[in-house]
């Protein structure tokens, strides 16, 4: 049985997902994050929630546009809320 705690984090987690998944990727805008499925994974970890994206090739150029942008919406959607 999982404790509220640990079910507010689960949920709280796909919160994030949904959040990083939406983010449009910067060079195909029609295309999102989680079109593409590169976001790998999402943790709490020390300094708070930890995302992993692999880019869709190693030299990405985007890589960092993409990172950024995911912060940033998780950000604004601590401050704002929906």
């Amino acid at each position: 049985m999982v404790d509220e705690q640990c079910r507010y984090a689960l949920d709280g987690l796909d919160v994030v997902r949904a959040i990083a998944e939406a983010v449009p990727d910067p060079e195909l805008i029609v295309v999102t994050v989680g079109d593409l499925g590169i976001v790998r994974d999402i943790r709490t970890g020390v300094g708070g929630v930890e995302i992993d994206v692999t880019p869709t090739y190693s030299a990405c150029p985007a890589t960092l546009a993409i990172e950024l942008a995911i912060e940033t919406d998780y950000e604004l959607f601590q401050l704002f809320g929906d």
